[in-house]
């Protein structure tokens, strides 16, 4: 016998997807409930699109509806419409009631993954334990994920957490402690990178955090090297060109002798080899009149 098919009610439908996050979920879920809803256009009403929703008209209306969260991150958990909204129209960056994360916030953690049937282990140090857990089983070029492919490794524990609400520095340097510590204790350690090394999170600052950062440095150079994921969003967002204080540090060419170039010339057989092998000094010898003395042309040879 045919099983019937139960169809919902108004009512249980919006029940239904008061459990979902989004219309994404439950059409995923609750298939048969979403289509219920398709067919007799209650779809606007029970479950609004991504796109479908009250905006706030002006910034301080935005404003208003941000101030019941903590951080940026608490934002996007809970509300991306908001998020990619205020993103959208640039008033992400000017809302300052967000709290922002720096090197001196106690939101860092230093972490384990321990193997002991092969003796290894690996230690990390990050601001969301899930976030790089995901990280380490998605990304098969680093040193842990390599390791996991070549023993087959399917299910991946979550890491033990040796230290939690540290600020960067600490971190930094609990995290050294611990790979030492390890090592004295005969583990195999999979770190690749130096011990403590800084990461960066330049997805948290702010405008005005990156200006305050901008500030200490003289040079482009020197603010691209110190904090290099913060100085590319700077160029990206554009705000770059408000430093106007950073000067811009050019690259002096180096110049070739005479004998130089005509040593490099009597390495090669041709004229295309000279300038594939030995580009800037092919270059100056072209701009100086030296090539014909180096090497002749096949139109001379033939003559």
């Amino acid at each position: 016998m045919s099983k019937k098919k139960i169809l919902c009610t108004k009512e249980q439908c919006k029940e239904i997807f008061s459990k979902c996050k989004n219309r994404t979920e439950f059409k995923e879920k609750y298939y048969g409930a979403y289509c219920r809803c398709k067919e007799n256009g209650w779809l606007k009403e029970i479950c609004p699109s991504f796109f479908d929703w009250d905006k706030p008209k002006t910034f301080e209306e935005a404003v208003e509806r941000t101030k019941q969260y903590e951080c940026r991150s608490d934002l996007w958990k809970n509300s991306h419409r908001l998020y990619y909204f205020l993103e959208k129209n640039g008033w992400l960056d000017k809302i300052d009631n967000f709290k922002v994360i720096t090197e001196e916030s106690e939101v860092h953690y230093v972490y384990a993954y321990e193997f002991p049937k092969y003796n290894t282990a690996y230690i990390g140090r990050t601001i969301s334990i899930r976030k790089r857990h995901l990280q380490h089983l998605r990304y098969e070029s680093c040193s842990l994920g390599k390791f996991i492919k070549s023993k087959g490794i399917k299910n991946l524990n979550a890491p033990k957490i040796l230290y939690e609400k540290l600020n960067a520095k600490e971190s930094q340097e609990k995290e050294a402690e611990q790979i030492e510590e390890y090592k004295k204790n005969g583990w195999v350690v999979l770190n690749t990178a130096k011990a403590g090394s800084l990461g960066t999170i330049s997805h948290r600052y702010t405008r005005k955090v990156c200006y305050e950062l901008a500030k200490q440095f003289k040079t482009k150079k020197e603010f691209r090297e110190a904090y290099r994921n913060v100085y590319f969003k700077c160029l990206e967002k554009g705000w770059l060109n408000d430093y106007d204080w950073l000067e811009r540090t050019f690259r002096k060419k180096k110049i070739f002798t005479y004998e130089e170039c005509k040593n490099a010339a009597n390495k090669c057989k041709s004229r295309t080899e000279f300038r594939d092998k030995y580009r800037q000094m092919y270059l100056q010898s072209h701009k100086n009149g030296w090539i014909d003395e180096f090497i002749k042309s096949k139109k001379m040879k033939n003559k």
